[in-house]
């Protein structure tokens, strides 16, 4: 339940620079995010019960540098500026209109949905209907200056944070427990347990690692640094692409400009979908 995808997600780093063009000044009521603030503890047991908590009160950011061991969030924000600066400022602009052309498509649809929806849904619908909105960038220089940290902090304010005020996730969250079942001085397995509405309780095993104070599970830890060499190697692959094909990003840009009807027709008939099972689940 806990396994974090973060391996998943520094591999696909170069793909994620080119999504993330739309993350940085934003509206006004975002120019100061607050620093996130880590609750880690070398307790294990009291570690992931603090994650959860973070969690359950929607503090995503606080989360994301409680979960992250210090050096392992240098990694990730080293592969993170690195897959940035594969983006020219010609690209960031091309990005930044074609979502702007998709919110456009999307819009009827968002508010179809939100008119029929709960309020709680309505008020998920109304955040990510404004996610680029939100999050877009008005300048190139705040492009640059963007971190994961602050793109995690962004992130928190608006639709994650609706996202997570849901009341069977809370409610699921309020009833896990986590117990220690063995531990050594840098490893530890713990068992967590949570109940589901139907009141079906599951138990997931956490093999954990200590790790510049963090536990974290072991199998990424034994990955981590392979995983974030080849991620690395892969950015200066694709580095070594664009300088031999210097239009080759804006080309996939061109062709995805005009596969924005048929994306749009497909975003909406899946969030259809999801209405629809969500109704059916009430």
């Amino acid at each position: 339940m806990l396994k974090p995808v973060l391996p998943s997600t520094i591999a696909l780093a170069p793909a994620l620079a080119l999504a993330m063009f739309l993350v940085s000044c934003g509206r006004a009521d975002h120019d100061a995010l607050a620093e996130p603030r880590a609750s880690a503890s070398t307790d294990p047991v009291e570690h992931v019960e603090n994650l959860i908590r973070l969690i359950a009160r929607g503090e995503v950011a606080n989360a994301w540098v409680t979960f992250l061991p210090p050096s392992w969030e240098r990694d990730v924000e080293q592969v993170f500026s690195r897959a940035k600066a594969l983006l020219t400022k010609e690209e960031f602009e091309r990005s930044r209109a074609i979502v702007a052309k998709l919110g456009e498509k999307l819009e009827p649809v968002f508010t179809e949905l939100a008119a029929s929806s709960d309020p709680d849904t309505s008020a998920a619908l109304a955040h990510l209907r404004d996610l680029p909105k939100t999050l877009g960038c008005d300048s190139w220089a705040a492009f640059e200056r963007l971190t994961v940290r602050e793109l995690v902090a962004r992130l928190e304010s608006g639709f994650l944070r609706s996202a997570l005020a849901n009341d069977e996730l809370r409610a699921r969250l309020a009833s896990t427990t986590v117990r220690l079942d063995s531990s050594t001085s840098n490893r530890s397995r713990l068992e967590v347990s949570s109940q589901a509405a139907d009141g079906e309780r599951t138990t997931t095993t956490l093999e954990l690692e200590l790790v510049d104070g963090r536990w974290v599970p072991e199998e990424i830890a034994r990955d981590w640094s392979s995983d974030v060499r080849e991620t690395l190697a892969a950015i200066d692959e694709f580095a070594a692409t664009k300088r031999e094909n210097p239009r080759v990003i804006l080309a996939q840009l061109e062709e995805l400009d005009g596969q924005l009807d048929g994306l749009a027709a497909m975003v909406g008939g899946f969030a259809r979908m999801a209405q629809m099972q969500a109704g059916l689940g009430n």
